[in-house]
């Protein structure tokens, strides 16, 4: 409380200072200008009795937008730690340092000086601006570096999808698809990654039959590679379970969360997430079939 009283009285402080100066050019022009500066203060922006400093305009920028600033540095650290990682492992040192500094370059150059004050001024920024900025550039950015960007497309696909921005999403899942699997091939874990994204894009969209399409062909891939009783494959199934369902073959998606739900409980139990999902999707099997009785017990069960 003692460090917070100290800054308010320091920025009160500012109004009547610049009043009193002794250089009346130095002084507010009118009493509005002053009454202008007093709302500056209660609205948490910067004080034009304040010092002229960028810090200053971008700590009063920080104060006022601190969630979305929070929001745009998780993803900035997703995709950052992503790539370094990721390249780092994958190829040699030299070349790993300089598509780092490109998508540090990418980065800084595009997404962080969005945010400042002089180029943001005026503009209502949101999550979705700061994605659509790194959206325009990393196309041309990164071209002769495909892995990576399909790392930054992937992250954006699906930070789209969760803001409900679908065909946004699409895009880039689509794209990070596209490069993952020229670069990686088909059983890539990053390929099928970004496919598993995309069939959710599609159940969002109400676009089943694509949905279910592409969910049993990363099932396949996923089930012949990782074998049947991987924890990817079952999250896979699980998808392709719902997807029936969706499409209205209940048939063949009570028989696959039926096998779903006895491989859950043996590998994971009860309480597994995955094990969850399931005790409470296959009852929304048994309603579309009138079976509302075995519908209650498994709603009952799941809560």
């Amino acid at each position: 409380m003692a460090a917070l009283a100290k800054r308010l009285h320091r920025e009160l402080e500012w109004i009547p200072l610049k009043a009193m100066r002794k250089e009346r050019t130095e002084r507010y022009r009118s009493a509005s200008e002053l009454a202008d500066d007093i709302q500056n203060y209660l609205k948490d922006e910067p004080l034009t009795a304040g010092p002229p400093s960028t810090v200053y305009r971008l700590r009063k920028f920080v104060r006022r937008n601190h969630v979305l600033v929070a929001a745009a540095v998780v993803v900035l650290a997703v995709l950052v730690a992503g790539v370094v990682v990721s390249t780092l492992l994958a190829i040699g040192q030299t070349r790993a340092l300089a598509e780092a500094e490109a998508v540090s370059n990418l980065l800084q150059n595009d997404l962080i000086a969005s945010v400042s004050p002089a180029t943001s001024q005026g503009l209502t920024l949101t999550m979705s601006s700061f994605l659509d900025v790194v959206s325009e550039s990393v196309g041309a950015k990164l071209k002769d570096m495909p892995i990576r960007e399909a790392s930054i497309r992937d992250t954006l696909g699906n930070t789209y999808r969760h803001l409900g921005e679908y065909e946004k999403a699409e895009l880039h899942l689509r794209r990070a698809r596209q490069l993952y699997q020229e670069h990686l091939g088909l059983e890539g874990p990053k390929t099928l990654k970004s496919m598993c994204g995309l069939v959710w894009v599609y159940f969002e969209q109400g676009r089943y039959i694509e949905a279910e399409k592409l969910a049993v062909k990363t099932f396949e891939v996923l089930r012949r590679v990782l074998g049947e009783e991987d924890e990817n494959t079952l999250h896979s199934m699980n998808t392709v379970a719902f997807a029936y369902m969706r499409m209205g073959r209940y048939e063949e998606s009570e028989s696959l969360y039926d096998k779903l739900l006895e491989t859950c409980h043996r590998l994971l139990g009860e309480e597994d997430r995955l094990t969850l999902s399931v005790i409470g999707n296959l009852p929304w099997v048994y309603s579309m079939q009138g079976r509302y009785d075995e519908a209650e017990q498994l709603f009952d069960k799941a809560l």
